[in-house]
Parts: C-alpha cells; structure tokens; sequence
C-alpha cells in the first residue's frame, strides 16, 4: 500500500523495559504458583511486584496462556486522533507521485504539514532517498599494475605570509584576506595496486595536466627493478610497462596493447586538446566517468578525501612550502607503510611485490 504501514496495536515493542522486576520466566512461574500451589497473591507480591501486577498477569495468563505474559507495546488499543487510513494513503500516493515535502503537500492537501511529516514518518517515505531505487554497487579491479590509472584534481587555497585563517583565527583572517589564488594538486591512482602519487601545480589546464602526468607517472618505477630471467613474468613486466613511468620509459611511442586505460573526470583540464593529443602520443586510451557518476572514479576521489583528512588539514601550516612537503612525504608513506582496507590491511607497495618490483621510492633519510 505504498509503503504505508498497518494502524494495528499489535506492533512489537520497540523499547523493553531494560530492567524488569519479573522476565517472563518468573511471571509464568508467579502464576502457577498462585493458580496450583496455592499461594497468596501477597506472597507472591514478594517477588518484588505489588499485588496489583500479580493480579494482571493472572489475568493475562488466563486469557492468552504463556504468550500473554511477553511484553507488549504501550500504545493504545485504540487512537480516535490517529489520521485515517484513506488520507494517509493519499498522502503516500500524493508523495511518491509528485515528490514533494510536507509544505507543499499541505497546501495541496489542506492537512497540517505536521500531520503529513507524522504519516510519511511512519511510511518511511520521509526522505526522498527512499523513493529512488538504490543502485547495486559493482566492485572491480583491474587484473595488473598499470591497466588502469584514475587522474583527479583538487584545489588547495594558497597560505598568506602570516598564515590562513586556522592559525590566526576566522574574524582577523578575513580583515587581511587578500586574493592568495590556489594550489591544484594532480593525484593518479593505479587501480590494482591503489598505488597514489601527486604533484602540486599552479592551475588546473590541459598543459598542467600533461605536465602532471608525466611528473607523477615518471617517479614511479624510477628505481623500480624486475626479474626479466623467469620466462613467466612476459606479461607482469609488461604490465609494469605500463605503471606510471611507463610514458617516459617508452618514449612517448605508441604501445601495441592498447587495453592500457587512464580513467578521469569531465574537468576542462581532461577534455582539453594538449591531454588528449598526450595520450594518443602514448598509446594510452582515456576514458572520462559518465556525467553525475563520480564514483567510477572513486579510487582517486577516496585517495583525495585521505590526503586531506591525514595530511593537508590535519596540521597547521604557515606556508605552502610546508603543506607541499608535508604531501610529498605524506605519498611515499601512504604507499609503504599505511594498511590499505581494501588490500586486506596490506600496503599498495605489497601488491606490486607480487609483481616484484621494489624500491619504487627513494630513500628520504
């Protein structure tokens, strides 16, 4: 009936008295007591009840037996207050069919929009949310290190000489603000590893975007090694080809594999001529998410949420120089020694030991 719920007294409780003088047990065992051993209902008060408790849950038991003396909801037998059944179902209709609140369905409906909020309430029908079938969640990773790379970015606000306003406070921040412009960090993820990196430029453009690409991609395996003598390892070391660094590693000449995929967003910096002519350059095809979808590129856009929950707005700096250390020590970090949830508590460096390739990170001692 749309979602609307029976008027019934005979609901379960939702809240159970969370200290019971008697549990069911010791009410059963107070009425045949009382009922075959022939005890007093003043004795029996003793149990910790008065006499008149005694007596209602004789008289339950005799009406329903054992199940009579379970806990029961505390709402009335009967609510000549409650709203009708007809106008509840209107509201629910009127609700998934025009998808509007309690406001607008009162003044088509001449109802109190509390007694609306009340029926929805109760239909769960309140939230829009539960009107829109939820779609079924697809989990994938790519077979390999480099068969797919998600790009993003994300805009960081420029530090003034004296500090934002996190050090110095929000009134006297925006007494000195002045236009300190921003900072967009570049972030590539590779899908099998969650392998991250990031780079921090001055804007958001397709020349910036290459330039990210091949900065990000080029540090990857710049001390990375693989064992070419075992004849199986053909398509790992393929693969690794592929990882970031992999651009400059071949040369910008076109690869003959071209499953060799780079997922971004619909940003002006991803659709311009330069990124697009760099990738063709490489051989590398790229692939934009669907508009009003972005978590198909959800390993960057959750790698993004990271970086700014444990490094970038965890601490205060006074400097951009400072937050762009504080990222380029965070990355290396991340990538050896942080548990990683979905790699089972594993690091991304692990998954690409599978693969073996070590020393992908220099030694920052």
């Amino acid at each position: 009936m749309i979602g609307c719920r029976k008027h019934t007294a005979e609901r379960s409780p939702s809240v159970v008295n969370p200290r019971p003088r008697l549990n069911a047990y010791r009410r059963h065992l107070v009425c045949e007591r009382v009922r075959t051993e022939g005890w007093s209902v003043t004795g029996a008060a003793q149990a910790g009840v008065s006499r008149q408790t005694v007596h209602k849950w004789l008289r339950r038991f005799a009406q329903d037996g054992p199940a009579g003396l379970a806990d029961r909801s505390s709402r009335p037998v009967r609510m000549p207050r409650l709203t009708r059944i007809d106008l509840a179902v209107r509201i629910c209709w009127e609700r998934v069919e025009r998808q509007v609140g309690p406001h607008e369905l009162a003044l088509l409906l001449g109802i109190a929009r509390s007694t609306i909020y009340a029926v929805l309430r109760r239909a769960e029908l309140n939230r829009l949310g539960a009107l829109v079938a939820k779609l079924r969640v697809l989990r994938y990773e790519w077979p390999a290190p480099g068969d797919l790379v998600h790009l993003d970015i994300k805009r960081f606000g420029r530090i003034p000489e004296d500090g934002g306003w996190r050090n110095v406070g929000r009134p006297l921040a925006n007494r000195i603000k002045r236009q300190a412009g921003y900072e967009y960090c570049h972030v590539a993820v590779d899908d099998h590893s969650r392998l991250p990196d990031a780079v921090l430029l001055g804007d958001q453009r397709g020349a910036s975007a290459v330039a990210a690409l091949e900065q990000v991609w080029g540090r990857y395996l710049r001390a990375g090694r693989a064992d070419q003598a075992d004849p199986h390892r053909q398509r790992q070391l393929l693969s690794l080809a592929r990882l970031p660094g992999g651009l400059r590693a071949v040369g910008h000449r076109a690869l003959a594999d071209p499953s060799v995929r780079v997922r971004t967003d619909n940003g002006p910096a991803y659709k311009s001529f330069a990124f697009r002519d760099a990738c063709a350059a490489a051989g590398v095809r790229h692939t934009r998410t669907k508009a009003r979808h972005p978590w198909t590129n959800g390993r960057a856009e959750r790698f993004i949420g990271t970086i700014q929950r444990e490094c970038a707005y965890r601490d205060h700096f006074s400097s951009d120089a400072e937050r762009a250390l504080a990222i380029a020590l965070f990355v290396p970090w991340y990538n050896t020694q942080r548990p990683h949830i979905a790699l089972g508590g594993l690091t991304p460096q692990s998954r690409l030991d599978r693969w073996r390739v070590t020393q992908v990170y220099e030694d920052l001692s």
